[in-house]
């Protein structure tokens, strides 16, 4: 008797987050990679999908083109949602906390208004309502200023940092947040704001990290929100 497969946890890109989320997602035996076009819809995947993870950068390029267009890139993924051909349980989206005005200083709520006048954030808020239309249940990730190993920057907001203490997550904190959700049934649709503390620039370098007295002092100060992803709600 053939043991059936479970269903899969897709996933859209394979950079800094979505290759380190397969590889600890590999014990599910059923991850799979898939690319997404904004006319032909998601490809390379099953037409069943139990959790699909979108991990790619708000800079990306498409294959050999331009930049995509984040109003336009799950257009074809809702028609397929429309007329039957794709099913998908839940949706996750890595966005940005860019989004919203106030996040310099690091202080965001639910209340927090979207930050006006910037055509890219206004482009990928719009993605979020599309990808509403394309899953049951749908959960956004925020990532303030993702950093990797020793604290090299990869985001344009923490590089052009000015000298007041920032928000930042360490790049495997945000892999690890989505291996939860790929692994966790139940969770509502909702946004998660992830941010693993404080850091402090000076202009371009590097001056002290969240561990440091100064920053902590800094960040009562500014009321920078110091907590780590673990403390948000799981639910």
């Amino acid at each position: 008797m053939q043991v059936p497969q479970p269903e899969p946890v897709v996933i859209v890109g394979r950079g800094r987050i979505g290759r380190p989320l397969a590889s600890r997602l590999v014990h599910q035996g059923n991850v799979q990679f898939a690319r997404i076009d904004p006319v032909a819809g998601l490809s390379g995947a099953a037409t069943r999908i139990n959790t699909l993870i979108i991990a790619i950068s708000n800079r990306a390029r498409q294959p050999g083109g331009p930049l995509w267009r984040w109003p336009e890139i799950f257009a074809g993924l809702r028609r397929q949602a429309q007329d039957g051909t794709m099913r998908i349980d839940r949706a996750v989206m890595v966005s940005s906390t860019g989004v919203w005005s106030g996040i310099e200083r690091g202080f965001v709520d639910a209340a927090t208004p979207p930050r006006p006048g910037r055509q890219a954030h206004q482009d990928i808020l719009a993605a979020e309502r599309e990808l509403q239309d394309c899953a049951e249940q749908i959960r956004i990730v925020r990532a303030a200023g993702l950093i990797g190993s020793g604290y090299h920057v990869y985001w344009p907001m923490i590089r052009t940092a000015t000298d007041r203490p920032r928000f930042a997550v360490e790049t495997m904190d945000v892999v690890d947040r989505l291996a939860w959700l790929a692994t966790h049934a139940g969770w509502p649709s909702g946004v998660d704001l992830l941010s693993d503390g404080s850091v402090w620039w000076q202009g371009r370098r590097l001056v002290a990290d969240r561990g440091d007295a100064r920053v902590r002092r800094l960040a009562q100060t500014d009321k920078v929100l110091l907590r780590s992803h673990a403390e948000y709600p799981l639910a």
